[in-house]
């Protein structure tokens, strides 16, 4: 099949769904969805390992197919055609080779899960303030993180050690890595990634695990696997 480029594209599910346990103990769900003339399979997941059940996940496959949410009738349903947006990204596969893989089916024009209500301004500043002034260095929201001069490392020196993965390390390593863009633009990586690794599970409940596949995804481009 040939490669798609990153991006969000109109899709339709084009089969029946399969409901299985994957072996690292997740309950996924596998659609064959039609994307830009090819057939390709979306892997969503709807319990985690430690038995979190993916809500957000669930109110989408409900919302695209009109699924009840009992997890033994998602497979009786007939729902081709049914439409949604695709989320295709380009990623390496064990063999070496580069396959465009389906990241997320979402509801047209976004998700079907309610927006979440914002938290009081003072008690965003009380908990988060100080992380996000010392990140920025001290300068209004609204300025650029400080540029910084490159760090050479001599020869034969020991490799650094690995920053541990936190709110505040995986911000600085995304404001480092994007110097030169506008905040908006920051802002707006920082929370696709967010998204992408915490799958509905929000930054103030992040475990130590999921800090450090954000902090990989920032660095690498790579969403590993749980």
């Amino acid at each position: 099949m040939n490669q798609i480029q990153d991006g969000r594209y109109p899709a339709k599910f084009t089969g029946e769904v399969s409901v299985y346990e994957n072996a690292k103990g997740s309950l996924v769900a596998s659609f064959p969805v039609e994307v830009e003339g090819q057939t390709r399979t979306w892997f969503a997941t709807l319990v985690s390992p430690d038995g979190t059940v993916n809500t957000r996940r669930i109110a989408d496959i409900k919302a695209m197919i009109g699924w009840d949410g009992q997890v033994d009738t998602l497979d009786t349903l007939q729902f081709a055609g049914a439409e949604c947006e695709a989320t295709i990204t380009n990623e390496q596969g064990n063999d070496g080779k580069t396959y465009s893989n389906i990241r997320f089916c979402n509801p047209l024009g976004g998700s079907g899960t309610k927006q979440p209500e914002s938290m009081d301004r003072n008690t965003l500043l009380t908990k988060y303030g100080a992380k996000f002034r010392a990140v920025a260095g001290g300068a209004p929201v609204t300025s650029r993180p400080p540029v910084k001069p490159p760090v050479t490392t001599p020869v034969n020196a020991p490799p650094p050690r690995e920053a541990t993965a936190n709110m505040e390390t995986c911000w600085k390593t995304l404001c480092n890595k994007m110097e030169g863009k506008d905040r908006q633009q920051i802002e707006s990586t920082w929370f696709e990634h967010v998204q992408e690794v915490g799958d509905g599970c929000q930054p103030p409940d992040f475990t130590p695990e999921m800090w450090s596949r954000l902090l990989t995804l920032i660095q690498t481009g790579t969403l590993l696997p749980f």
